[in-house]
């Protein structure tokens, strides 16, 4: 089962956002709709002529997805978007908001003025020019933030 036709429609750029972003936000939003449903096979090429951009941020959302459990992709083959519950991802991310929340209250009564000017830089980068044009050292920064928030839990 391939794309039908009108689900996904190209892409609208120009606000200055990582086009790897648009196109995960996309189909991620495409596939909690519902609209992609599971067991559609995903072709990099027809996803970038259909969103009108190239292979290349297509690729990068397309490893983001399998990150996030919502497509499956092995070397050589076209990915497809996988079944889910939506209650169970509601779960999972409830599960992880109580956990990140209480280890952050653990990390902000014991952090070290090290630890402060740290996550006040990954937050300074973060918010700079070159993690919005380059989605690999937003993510990045990203993950780092996530890991300082909870580092003395």
């Amino acid at each position: 089962m391939g794309l039908e036709p009108d689900i996904l429609k190209p892409l609208e750029r120009g606000d200055g956002r990582r086009t790897a972003v648009e196109v995960y936000e996309t189909l991620q939003d495409s596939i909690l709709s519902g609209r992609l449903k599971p067991g559609t096979v995903l072709s990099q090429v027809e996803v970038a002529r259909v969103l009108n951009v190239s292979r290349t941020p297509v690729r990068e959302a397309m490893r983001m997805l399998q990150e996030g459990g919502l497509v499956t992709g092995e070397p050589n083959f076209r990915s497809r978007v996988l079944g889910f519950d939506p209650r169970d991802i509601e779960a999972l991310y409830m599960k992880r908001i109580l956990m990140e929340s209480l280890a952050v209250t653990f990390t902000t009564r014991t952090m070290t003025p090290a630890l402060k000017a740290r996550l006040g830089e990954v937050v300074h980068a973060l918010e700079g020019h070159e993690a919005h044009e380059n989605f690999a050292v937003w993510q990045g920064l990203h993950r780092e933030f996530h890991r300082l928030i909870v580092a003395q839990a």
